[in-house]
């Protein structure tokens, strides 16, 4: 078992406090946003993309979320509900683990198990980790203050 520099649950409890609620609220913000390119996409290639919409959502999804969490090791959706992710040694993502985490988020919620699957693991773990958390030793917690 590896050892993670996380807040411990049962004695930081205000880094979690709420955590998987912000969690599902900022992953509608972030569908609203990848909507948002996805149309600005079809928009400025005067309707071409549209018959490429389930090529141009992933893509969107894929660049939006990496790029996020590259920078702000958060999506908007999540920085604007002061939460964020952390890597096992407690620091945010480096790039890699940016394309990963992305990486592993979207290919878990390409079905319909892997959701109900993501939705459990947050709600029966101590740290409320999804599925593609544990498998990388992140977690998502409330933004300390820096």
């Amino acid at each position: 078992m590896h050892t993670t520099h996380h807040p411990d649950p049962r004695l930081d409890t205000q880094f979690y406090d709420g955590v998987p609620a912000k969690r599902l609220v900022a992953w509608v913000l972030d569908l609203i946003v990848v909507i948002g390119i996805c149309l600005a996409c079809i928009i400025a290639s005067l309707g071409l993309m549209a018959f490429f919409i389930p090529l141009l959502a992933l893509a969107a999804n894929f660049c939006y979320r990496s790029f996020c969490l590259h920078k702000w090791s958060a999506t908007l959706g999540m920085r604007a509900l002061g939460i964020e992710v952390r890597n096992t040694n407690g620091d945010r993502l480096t790039t890699t683990q940016a394309l990963f985490h992305t990486g592993l988020f979207i290919f878990i919620f390409m079905s319909v198990l892997g959701i109900f699957a993501n939705i459990l693991s947050i709600l029966l773990n101590d740290k409320g980790q999804a599925l593609h958390d544990l498998l990388l030793g992140t977690v998502v917690i409330n933004c300390p203050a820096d």
